[in-house]
């Protein structure tokens, strides 16, 4: 049976609302099981990541099902949400990566509120200039920044600059203790920098196939996060043994 133009949003929707589940089941199992000790700060700082990911993708769900039904202003309103919770990755990428770099935490938190207001400011600039309208294909609905100045003010200094972060962990995760540690830090740093990156991908703008394949590697990348925390029982014991 031939499917009409419509299914290809649904499934686009399904798909965009499992990295939302995902997410936020990342999220809350880590804050509940992981954040204890000195691990408290890392492990809130890393949920934190995967929530802002989740309101990126339960956005996106949420305006895919408007244009299904046609509700395109409230498409659009959605989009702008979706870019807040996109903006809001980089401020908890950059907290969870330097409280692993700078030891004085004061620092961290004055660093990181100012790139929180920066953050909250290109929002506001990107409301403002509101949004073009490419199309609504079999696959999505698309959107893209009207102003080209915002999206690559938030391109190249505030997207780039987190992934140099993210990506400096892996180096750090050589220099873990343990094969545990390395295996945490190192995955990850993994899966925040290839969900970043494909996020990225589909907020600036691809075509609608790939945009619907993005999402689907988005939420492989969400399992390699409960998986850094959250191990099968095949990993812990190559951990072992290494131990």
């Amino acid at each position: 049976m031939e499917m009409n133009p419509g299914n290809g949003l649904l499934i686009n929707a399904l798909i965009s609302f499992l990295v939302f589940f995902i997410s936020c089941v990342v999220g809350v199992k880590v804050i509940r099981e992981k954040a204890r000790g000195r691990a408290r700060i890392p492990a809130i700082s890393f949920a934190m990541i995967w929530f802002m990911f989740g309101g990126v993708y339960g956005s996106v769900a949420a305006r895919t099902l408007a244009a299904y039904f046609e509700a395109y202003r409230l498409d659009q309103l959605l989009f702008y949400v979706d870019n807040f919770f996109g903006v809001m990755v980089a401020p908890a990428i950059m907290f969870f990566v330097l409280y692993f770099y700078i030891k004085n935490k004061n620092v961290v938190n004055i660093l990181i509120l100012f790139f929180f207001v920066v953050c909250i400011v290109w929002w506001i600039f990107d409301v403002r200039a509101g949004a073009r309208r490419i199309e609504v294909s079999y696959w999505l609905s698309e959107w893209q920044m009207a102003s080209e100045k915002v999206a690559n003010f938030a391109k190249y200094v505030l997207y780039f600059p987190t992934v140099v972060a993210i990506l400096s962990l892996n180096f750090m995760a050589g220099r873990g203790k343990s094969r545990a540690t390395r295996y945490k830090v190192f995955l990850s740093s993994i899966s925040i920098t290839g969900a970043t990156f494909l996020m990225m991908a589909d907020l600036l703008g691809t075509s609608p196939f790939v945009g619907f394949a993005v999402r689907v590697g988005i939420m492989i990348f969400c399992v390699f996060g409960y998986l850094s925390y959250f191990p099968t029982q095949g990993i812990e014991n190559w951990i072992r043994k290494a131990a």
